[in-house]
């Protein structure tokens, strides 16, 4: 039986941690983590985890829009300076493809759930079905 906080684990992977350092945190030995993290259902939630964390950035990028417009709207009317103008549409424009790739990342969150659950399905199945 295995040991451990697989809620710690799956946080510091989720993270951008290694699993030396998962195995750390989680109280299990470093096999224990690398043979954890090729569960299915681990390695999904370290996904929803991640795509926990995109949307908390995302959240905080879309505040720093609304000042960024602000910004860009006063640069804009007091003066022509071409540097500034461009860094705050460079950082709009920069959130704007932060938001689409997140939404990539949730079509593919989505399609693995399906995966998962079409290989559960097939494992379940007969072989003489199959």
């Amino acid at each position: 039986m295995t040991t451990g906080n697989i809620a710690e684990l799956i946080a510091v992977i989720a993270t951008g941690g290694s699993p030396a350092q998962a195995a750390q945190a989680s109280d299990m030995s470093l096999r224990t983590v690398q043979r954890r993290l090729q569960e299915p259902e681990v390695a999904l939630a370290v996904e929803e985890a991640r795509m926990d964390l995109t949307w908390q950035a995302l959240g905080e990028l879309t505040k720093l829009r609304t000042l960024v417009f602000g910004r860009l709207r006063q640069v804009l009317s007091e003066s022509d300076e071409t540097a500034h103008v461009l860094k705050a549409a460079d950082m709009v424009l920069r959130h704007a493809a932060a938001a689409h790739v997140a939404r990539l990342s949730e079509d593919v969150l989505a399609l693995e759930y399906q995966v998962s659950a079409l290989r559960e399905h097939l494992q379940d199945r007969p072989k003489e079905a199959l």
